[in-house]
């Protein structure tokens, strides 16, 4: 008995195990710390066009993660935090890849002639990346018919943000963007198709 528990000591503490409980709890904290710096000094990280043409370019980054209201912030972190953190649990790699391409596919849409508008922030665009991959593997793991519904509604949902040019639950204290999501949305799809062409192959 007294083996038992030593062994489940040591596995406990053992370092990888260590880690893992660390991880948990040193990354959200340094998550949010980032993201209270960036909301109180939003002015300087915000995209704006014109600092951005005067060669400003980490707001293309800091933007991203920086929000216009409490409701905007609250909603935006909920959702991202649930989605990174689920996709992670398949692959820690597609979660990192996913957000870096919804970030490089809003900033392309903001800087494009599609865009007119001057000042940008949410990390709600960029959400949508991700959020595709787990559709994906929810589809992978069930029928047909059960595993498309969660793709229908985000499908759905961008269509009728982009409609309206509102967003549902969210109450932003600037003019919505609904195209970022879909632009998110594309950058997911992007990610998926180098996926599965790398699993043909």
């Amino acid at each position: 008995m007294f083996q038992g528990y030593k062994a489940k000591l040591a596995c406990c503490t053992s370092k990888s195990v260590l880690i893992k409980r660390v991880n948990v709890l040193v990354c959200p904290a340094v998550f949010f710390l980032v993201l209270v710096v960036l909301q109180n000094n939003m002015a300087v990280f915000i995209f704006d066009r014109t600092a951005v043409g005067e060669g400003e370019w980490w707001r293309l980054l800091t933007a991203h993660f920086t929000h216009s209201s409490f409701s905007h912030a609250l909603w935006d972190v909920l959702a991202f935090s649930g989605v990174t953190y689920y996709l992670s649990k398949y692959s820690i790699k597609q979660m990192i890849v996913s957000v870096f391409m919804g970030i490089a596919a809003v900033d392309i849409l903001l800087l494009s002639a599609l865009s007119s508008l001057d000042y940008y922030c949410g990390l709600s665009g960029i959400l949508f990346s991700p959020l595709l991959l787990i559709c994906y593997h929810f589809l992978k793991a069930n029928s047909v018919f059960v595993g498309v519904m969660p793709l229908f509604v985000v499908c759905v949902k961008i269509l009728w943000e982009i409609y309206s040019q509102n967003t549902l639950f969210v109450d932003t204290a600037w003019q919505a963007y609904p195209e970022a999501h879909l632009a998110g949305l594309m950058a997911g799809y992007c990610v998926l198709y180098l996926l599965t062409v790398g699993e043909k192959k």
